[in-house]
């Protein structure tokens, strides 16, 4: 997701890190700082890009060492988004074709 940001709001502090993956049900967030623990079970998280914004509430499904000294990489799930972001995924994220992986014949 070249181009996407994020921003996670505990409630105190706002963090902004990198989207590299989505999905209609999750997102991978890249560069957060390692001090930010990710032990909330709720954040508001803003995903920017492409001139929209999209306001979701999330929390996290894991949490590893990232590519940058002193950063992390955290997983979160969707527990609830507009349906803009339902739309934009569903366009921006290639259909699985079961029969092309299948080996199914048409």
């Amino acid at each position: 997701m070249s181009g996407f940001v994020g921003d996670l709001a505990d409630g105190k502090l706002v963090i902004v890190g990198n989207i590299e993956d989505i999905s209609t049900g999750g997102f991978k967030i890249t560069d957060i700082p390692s001090f930010f623990s990710a032990e909330k079970h709720t954040y508001t998280a803003i995903l920017s890009g492409g001139g929209q914004h999209y306001r979701l509430l999330a929390k996290p499904c894991w949490k590893r060492q990232g590519a940058g000294r002193g950063n992390v990489d955290i997983g979160f799930k969707i527990l609830d988004a507009p349906w803009e972001w339902v739309e934009f995924t569903m366009n921006e994220i290639p259909e699985f074709d079961y029969e092309d992986s299948f080996g199914f014949q048409a």
